[in-house]
């Protein structure tokens, strides 16, 4: 078994489902094909095999050597660069030779929640901190929704109240007005 933490350097076709990569894997024009803390899938095997085994691509068009000429052939200048994922990782990819459970490799074909492709995002944690009262931004949004429940309740009981919290600035504006609205359907509920 494989000690814990320990990375180890493999070849672009030699990569194997379940490999945790440690650096980002990368392609034509620096393009991320696999990203540093992934773990590979049958569908990234199954496209390295595939980009592995392209032909060399033609090269670009060499001007004619007789411009009047339009039977002459095209020719073709040598590609430069390379095309293979492996020309751009030469000296392999480096990986996690065992993940942290200690399995030499884990099964996530079974289990996708181990690769990053799945988890689309890192969990986040949020903690929620009690930092003292509410804000008086924060207050006042809240009686303008209590407000607004209030006058829906009006209407329900067959009251003509109109919301008058756009024009209310203040805090004790706002709490007045809400208990003047408690108060008629109070009124309103005793009627019927």
């Amino acid at each position: 078994m494989p000690e814990f933490g320990k990375t180890r350097r493999v070849d672009v076709d030699k990569l194997q489902i379940g490999m945790k990569v440690k650096e980002d894997v990368l392609g034509y024009k620096n393009k991320v094909l696999v990203s540093s803390g992934e773990v590979i899938t049958r569908l990234h095997v199954e496209k390295m095999n595939k980009w592995e085994a392209r032909e060399k691509p033609q090269g670009p068009v060499i001007a004619r050597r007789n411009p009047k000429d339009q039977n002459e052939l095209i020719r073709r200048a040598e590609f430069q660069g390379g095309w293979r994922p492996s020309h751009f990782n030469p000296k392999g990819v480096l990986v996690k030779a065992s993940t942290d459970s200690g399995d030499e490799y884990p099964d996530v074909e079974q289990h996708p929640e181990k690769s990053k492709v799945f988890q689309k995002t890192v969990a986040k944690t949020s903690i929620a901190i009690n930092s003292g009262p509410e804000s008086v931004l924060v207050e006042k949004r809240n009686l303008r929704d209590d407000i607004k429940a209030l006058i829906e309740e009006n209407h329900k009981l067959g009251g003509t109240l109109e919301d008058k919290t756009a024009v209310l600035i203040t805090k004790e504006s706002l709490e007045s007005f809400r208990s003047e609205v408690e108060a008629v359907n109070n009124r309103l509920l005793a009627d019927s």
